[in-house]
């Protein structure tokens, strides 16, 4: 199978589907799919179960509240009639309280004994239980309660009923009843929890302080200022109520225990006028209401907001249970519709298997008659779904698979042709060297016919591509090279092979072409041959060009000798006659005289001075002779290390006479380095450019020629101050048979083979020049 790139994250899930049978695949599917739709059933029943299970959790927060507010209720008449147990000492009083003790006694035991038994406890709850208890011991086993001022005396029982409050709440959370998603319950449950019991709190601080203020014989200062704070905290918490009140108009709860408790409300405003009116106003004055009659009054207060209360739970309850019945019809329609889901998505499931499976099977017999080579066998249409494009593929691929089969024998008929005709050999090898296809060409080329030719070696016929032990020679196969076939039975056998590697069938092979090239040879001797003549040439018309400066350079030491020579003739011959004159008289006094009368002393130092300048003279002769010999000598075949100002000092010899009238030549040599080089070639080379130079110069001008290393090349730069060359004429400088000069002064060859002796040399050479100012060429030659 393909690696498609774009889709190689899921290459391991097509992987498993392509080993998988039809009706595995369809299995494999169907357990997928339903997997994930299992999971989010499961879910969303757990969620559904979740919600169910929180309204059962907070039915039960609700039945621990119903205990709960009965508590504060009996702890909180405790509270009040224990203040006036100050004031009135009666027998009845006293057995009245010990009965509201007991009570509260009773009312926390049931609320503890429900709590431990409740799936709501927590903790934390616990710990809240266990530090109520704790405080009503201490409370129920001190005398605190009924000690110190009357604030005091009713913080020591708040404390329980705060507790109390506190326990409501943490039920609350604990049960979840504060977090009901229902805006009804949540307002319900918060005005159960919150305002409901700071209301009580509030006029059960009023009964208390209101009826112990009233039961003594006249009120005292401190009594009025502790009503107006206890007026001012009722002010305070009514206006709270009220807003509770204005919030539940906003959600539209509309019930009778709400419109009780809207009334409730109203009486407290009126219980909040006539309490200010009736005890506030009369400071120092006569207060016309008993404490009993005050107590009752708030006590009948409280009564109904504790009977609003106990009216809002069973409320809070029917919303609940309706919650949970609402939530369980949820569930069993949801786990309904999953259920018929399920049973339509297995039934079309089995369809569509069975209806693919059906298509396939015709398909598969289509194939099979397609792949025995029967191109004209179509697919009928069944379906309208992607199959139907697969089977218009597949009837398309028949109809073009035929066309293809026509097409593939003319293009094979056409290859077979283009093999028997092209001017090349072709050969086809295995992996061993084995020739498996030749064309013709090939067989003439190697001498032999095809079959002749096959399954033997190509190391046979062409000894390079093929190493000692008899192996194909990998390096040498996939170049391209020029060899000698080694055949006696060959008349010509220089070829130029070229080899590549390619696959067919998933198998190594290399294909080789081989081309005669004993044509090309010859013309490339030839082409040689008119080069060296070319050269030749050049160096004849150089040579020519030189004749008369070398003539005249050679001739003027020549005609200076001469002139000496008969000069020492001269003084030869006046001392031969001395020497006669000495060997005849034996007269010393005569030949002293004639020696100083012919002032001999003169004659013998001048005639040392002619012979240092004749020696000079023609030593000059003799190197412009051998320079003149190394330009004409034929190079030999391999090159030699030369010291590249020794051939420049060379040329220049041989041009000195064409230079010294045109311009003056200023030399720096810093290289000092050999080059490999034909320095026949180079003489030439150096020539031809310092001869182009001086033709350059018009007047008296010089020429600069510099030597330095530049890296792993020596760089020779020449340099004239001459008319220079038109930018026009830079790109055909080193063309054949191009010049500058006027008819008949140049060949046009000179640069050219300049170019091509440098090229020879692995060299480079380049042109810079300011039309009128001068030319610079620059010339890099490999160091030895």
């Amino acid at each position: 199978m393909i690696k498609n790139t774009k889709f190689l994250l899921f290459y391991p899930a097509i992987a498993l589907m392509s080993k998988l049978r039809f009706v595995f695949k369809f299995v494999f599917i169907c357990l997928i799919f339903s997997f994930p739709l299992t999971l989010l059933g499961w879910a969303l029943i757990g969620e559904m179960k979740g919600n169910i299970q929180t309204s059962e959790l907070e039915l039960q927060g609700i039945k621990a509240l119903e205990y709960n507010l009965k508590a504060i209720k009996v702890i909180a008449d405790l509270r009040d009639y224990s203040i006036l147990q100050r004031s009135n000492l009666s027998f009845q009083f006293s057995e009245n309280l010990h009965i509201r003790k007991e009570q509260a006694k009773a009312s926390l035991s049931n609320l503890r004994t429900h709590l431990l038994s409740s799936k709501a406890l927590t903790i934390e709850l616990h710990n809240e239980l266990t530090s109520l208890e704790r405080l009503w011991n201490e409370l129920s086993n001190s005398t605190a309660g009924v000690q110190g001022q009357p604030e005091i005396h009713f913080y020591h029982y708040d404390r329980i009923v705060q507790k109390l409050e506190r326990l409501a709440r943490l039920v609350s959370y604990e049960s979840k009843l504060a977090y009901d998603p229902n805006k009804k319950n949540f307002f319900l449950i918060k005005l159960l929890i919150e305002d409901l019991p700071l209301l009580n709190r509030v006029i059960g601080k009023l009964r208390a302080f209101g009826s112990h203020a009233l039961s003594s014989s006249s009120i005292d200062s401190y009594s009025y200022t502790l009503l107006e704070q206890v007026h001012d905290e009722l002010i305070q918490t009514s206006s709270i109520v009220e807003q509770s009140l204005n919030y539940t108009s906003n959600l539209g709860i509309s019930n009778v225990t709400i419109n009780q408790f809207i009334d409730v409300t109203s009486e407290t405003n009126s219980l909040i006028d006539y309490f200010y009116n009736k005890i506030i106003l009369s400071e120092f004055g006569i207060v016309d209401i008993s404490w009993q009659q005050f107590f009752d009054m708030n006590t009948l207060h409280l009564n109904e907001i504790y009977n609003i209360s106990n009216n809002l739970l069973p409320i809070i309850k029917n919303e609940l249970y309706a919650e949970i019945a609402l939530q369980r019809e949820e569930l069993y329609l949801f786990l309904s519709l999953a259920l018929m889901l399920y049973l339509v998505i297995t039934y079309f499931i089995f369809g569509m298997y069975h209806s693919l499976k059906i298509t396939i099977k015709e398909f598969s017999n289509k194939a099979k008659l397609l792949a025995s080579g029967d191109l004209s066998v179509q697919v009928k249409h069944h379906t309208k779904d992607e199959l139907s494009q697969v089977i218009s593929a597949f009837n398309k691929m028949a109809c073009e698979l035929a066309s293809a089969r026509t097409l593939a024998n003319d293009v094979n008929q056409r290859l077979i042709n283009i093999m028997n005709t092209v001017p090349n050999g072709i050969v086809l090898l295995d992996k061993r060297g084995l020739i498996q296809e030749v064309n013709p060409e090939a067989c003439r080329i190697l001498g032999n016919s095809s079959e002749l030719l096959l399954d033997n070696n190509i190391g046979e016929f062409i000894p390079v591509l093929q190493e000692i032990t008899g192996e194909l020679d990998l390096d040498n196969i996939l170049k391209t090279s020029e060899e000698s076939l080694l055949s006696p039975a060959l008349k010509n056998t220089y070829i130029e092979y070229s080899g590549r590697l390619l696959s067919i069938s998933n198998e190594t092979h290399y294909l080789i072409t081989i081309t005669d090239i004993n044509d090309r040879k010859l013309n490339q001797e030839k082409l040689l041959n008119l080069n060296e003549k070319l050269i030749n040439s050049e160096k004849l018309a150089s040579i020519g060009q030189l004749a008369a400066g070398i003539a005249h350079e050679i001739n003027n030491p020549i005609g200076f000798v001469q002139s000496n020579i008969c000069v020492l003739d001269e003084y030869s011959q006046l001392i031969s006659e001395y020497c006669l004159l000495i060997k005849e008289s034996g007269n010393l006094e005569a030949a002293t005289k004639f020696f100083n009368d012919q002032d001999f002393d003169y004659i013998l130092s001048d005639m040392n001075e002619i012979m240092n300048s004749s020696k000079n003279g023609l030593q000059r002769v003799t190197r412009i002779i051998k320079d003149l010999g190394h330009y004409t000598h034929k190079d030999d075949d391999d090159m030699e290390e030369m010291l590249i100002e020794d051939i420049i000092l060379q040329s220049l010899d041989l041009v000195s006479n064409e230079l010294k009238y045109k311009a003056e030549v200023i030399k720096e040599f810093a290289a000092n380095s050999y080059v490999k080089c034909y320095p026949q070639k180079l003489l030439q080379v150096f020539i031809n450019l310092f001869v182009n130079s001086s033709h350059a110069i018009e007047n008296k001008g010089k020429i600069f020629i510099f030597s330095s290393n530049d890296k792993e090349f020596v760089k020779v730069s020449i340099k004239d101050t001459g008319t220079g060359i038109k930018p026009s004429d830079l790109k055909n400088l080193f063309d054949p048979f191009f010049t500058t000069k006027a008819v008949g002064k140049g060949t046009g060859l000179g640069l050219y083979i300049v170019h091509s002796i440098i090229k020879e040399h692995n060299g480079s050479i380049l042109v810079e020049s300011v039309f009128g100012e001068g030319c610079e060429i620059i010339i890099y030659i490999p160091k030895a």
